[in-house]
């Protein structure tokens, strides 16, 4: 081993999907969570955790999302975006509610921020 290769980071990437399913696919309700461990330092790890309607193993409906980051979006989606009304709610506690197309704010909405400026 080099210097040079100290500073990779090696990963053990958990996946898991709870619920429904048609044609070996998600379908209907169900629980995805995947973990990503890195071994950088011990005990590092990232959680994303989907929980809602699946459409041909697409986020698809109702359902809630809370990623890697600590940021949490709860609200609608359309083939696997968050698209129609929801609330994003960032780790340091801002919040938008309104509407999201393809994945990004788009339409009316609010932001909240932690020190009540809106």
């Amino acid at each position: 081993m080099t210097k040079a290769d100290k500073s990779i980071v090696k990963e053990h990437i958990y996946e898991e999907y709870d619920g429904d399913w048609l044609d070996s696919k998600s379908h209907g309700v169900g629980t995805y969570k995947k973990i990503n461990f890195q071994l950088k330092q011990k005990g590092d790890y990232f959680e994303e955790v989907y929980s809602g309607e699946w459409y041909n193993c697409l986020k698809h409906g109702k359902g809630e999302e809370t990623f890697a980051n600590g940021d949490n979006y709860k609200g609608e989606y359309h083939m696997g975006y968050p698209q129609g009304l929801g609330t994003y709610t960032y780790k340091n506690k801002n919040v938008y509610h309104g509407y999201f197309l393809v994945g990004k704010k788009n339409g009316h909405g609010k932001l909240t921020y932690v020190n009540s400026k809106t």
